[in-house]
């Protein structure tokens, strides 16, 4: 059984670099709201279980982190008044024996 989560965020404040990939040593988030975090601190701090948090796909430039798909955005891709495309990102993932053995994420405007 899949478990479904969504997020949007703003198409034009995604940098044309921008990588979908499983998280890294070095990476930090700029939490939704203000507050830079290492990312490992941001999932332990959001209750991703320990299992989950090397498999769980992020949107990165470099170190940088702008989405990781299922639990926030980042700061710097939120939707405001001055957005003009929305993009929808959509995962579906399946969690057997206390780890995510498959996921697909589904980018939409």
């Amino acid at each position: 059984e899949f478990i479904e989560k969504s997020l949007k965020f703003d198409k034009d404040r995604v940098p044309k670099n921008a990588v979908i990939r499983n998280r890294k040593d070095g990476d930090v988030f700029k939490k939704f709201g203000g507050g830079t975090k290492k990312l490992k601190d941001f999932l332990i701090d959001k209750k991703v279980p320990r299992y989950s948090r090397d498999t769980i796909p992020v949107l990165a430039v470099e170190n940088q982190i702008l989405a990781v798909f299922g639990v926030e955005i980042s700061e710097d891709i939120k939707v405001d008044e001055t957005t003009k495309t929305t993009l929808y990102a959509k995962i579906l993932y399946e969690e057997q024996l206390k780890r995510i053995t498959k996921f697909f994420v589904i980018l939409f405007s």
